[in-house]
């Protein structure tokens, strides 16, 4: 599968219980851009700069997936509720959408002009969320792979953005020091209305 597992040296205070690497080659370098558990905490996923994602093993620290397809680094990973898929964010300004178990990539989400920072599911896992280098951030249905809505007003970089809780309401930060909380309503077309508060 192209995975290692070693121990390496700690530098955090605490207890150490395991390390996972993204390459095998001894003395290369590679930066983790993004790390998260799946919910069960029985899986986690890494994506690198070195244009990977990589699915893991907590308790046997082993590689089950390397996710490849992105042609810049990956910036930002996150799962569904169920843990069933996941996200990729990348420099390459598109998001991948794969399925945790198969390592399958399900969809490509293209739309974006410029590199996207970061991606979010919503609550039900049916629509995902993107922020970017553009400006912009868009949201996606989560099976498709279709774009929703574009949600523009932003003057510069888009790096953070976050559903609520209950899905109906969509978080944006950016360069431009303001947040916008954007109010999304859906319709049983899979129209989208939004209003800027």
């Amino acid at each position: 599968m192209g995975c290692e597992h070693r121990s390496l040296h700690s530098h955090f205070h605490g207890t150490q219980w395991r390390n996972f690497e993204h390459t095998g080659v001894p003395m290369v370098v590679i930066i983790l851009s993004s790390i998260q558990f799946n919910f069960r905490s029985d899986l986690c996923i890494s994506g690198s700069i070195d244009r990977t994602c990589k699915v893991w093993d907590v308790a046997s620290g082993l590689c089950l997936h390397t996710l490849r397809g992105h042609s810049d680094e990956i910036l930002d990973v996150c799962y569904n509720a169920t843990g069933s898929r996941l996200a990729t964010a990348s420099a390459d300004g598109t998001s991948r959408v794969f399925n945790v178990m198969t390592g399958a990539c399900q969809s490509v989400l293209i739309g974006h002009d410029g590199e996207i920072s970061k991606v979010a599911f919503d609550p039900p896992g049916t629509r995902i969320l993107t922020a970017s280098s553009d400006k912009s951030a868009r949201l996606w249905d989560a099976e498709s792979g279709d774009c929703l809505q574009v949600l523009e007003g932003h003057t510069d970089e888009i790096f953070s953005c976050a559903f609520n809780y209950s899905g109906n309401t969509v978080i944006t930060g950016s360069k431009d020091n303001t947040c916008r909380i954007w109010r999304c309503e859906f319709f049983p077309r899979g129209m989208l209305r939004q209003s800027v508060a």
